[in-house]
């Protein structure tokens, strides 16, 4: 039987980037989030060692974005049109906000996440996954405006500054939804909302996704723990536009 591909998009958030030129210390802290090691080396390593003197108790996500190498762009995804994301962006996605981490965020390894994304393709069922979280980035102005130091130039380690009027950190969220599955069987497909594929740290659950695959059909009501069949007429690559109903009113469109 002839198979497709289902692709998905959904992703919101806001940032503005933050860069410098990386020279890295010696200091790293230790891992306690169960994401392994930064190797030295690498952009994580070095990023946290300008960072080592940095109270990162005043990143009250316990996630600072900046600290790994955005390939996901949740830095800009969304911002101000739709972006299109898939499986793999959404474990990419998971990864880079499980390695910026501080602590236990209730993120792990992508290959948890296949495992369970691969139980319920086996039952027939093409699952989507949802990645609903708040993080901080560095304010690209904390040093100019006085809330970090950076005695050592452009080059060197960042420091706190006591007394300062403002967080040296910005809040954002972001909203990923991802059909968790490479392939599906042309023809009648079971979508599903399973439970175990929904991470997400603000507080504000989903009361119900809206998929609009624009075939005329009208759209899908999708219900968390809930499932629900959808007819293709052709195979090959399928993008839907996704409602989120938020539990706090909100409605996010992408």
């Amino acid at each position: 039987m002839q198979k497709f591909l289902l692709v998905f998009a959904l992703l919101l958030t806001a940032h503005f980037g933050w860069t410098q030129k990386i020279v890295p210390l010696a200091i790293q802290p230790p891992a306690q989030t169960g994401a392994p090691l930064a190797v030295p080396g690498s952009y994580r390593y070095r990023m946290d060692s300008l960072m080592t003197a940095l109270d990162k108790t005043q990143v009250l996500t316990g996630i600072l974005y900046d600290r790994v190498f955005p390939i996901a762009r949740l830095d800009i995804f969304g911002q101000t049109t739709a972006d299109t994301s898939s499986y793999l962006h959404f474990l990419q996605a998971n990864q880079e906000l499980w390695y910026a981490s501080y602590r236990n965020v209730g993120l792990g390894a992508s290959a948890l996440i296949r495992s369970r994304a691969m139980q319920h393709t086996m039952a027939n069922s093409v699952p989507f996954g949802i990645l609903h979280y708040k993080f901080h980035i560095l304010d690209t102005l904390a040093v100019q405006q006085g809330a970090l130091s950076q005695p050592g130039g452009t080059q060197g380690a960042l420091y706190d500054v006591a007394g300062r009027s403002q967080s040296p950190y910005q809040q954002r969220e972001t909203l990923v939804v991802a059909a968790l599955s490479d392939q599906v069987t042309a023809g009648t497909v079971q979508l599903s909302l399973p439970p175990n594929l929904t991470f997400d740290n603000t507080g504000t659950g989903i009361s119900f996704l809206s998929l609009d695959f624009n075939d005329g059909a009208g759209a899908a009501i999708l219900s968390p723990g809930g499932s629900v069949y959808k007819s293709f007429s052709t195979a090959g690559d399928h993008f839907v536009r996704v409602t989120a109903h938020l539990t706090d009113g909100r409605s996010l469109i992408t």
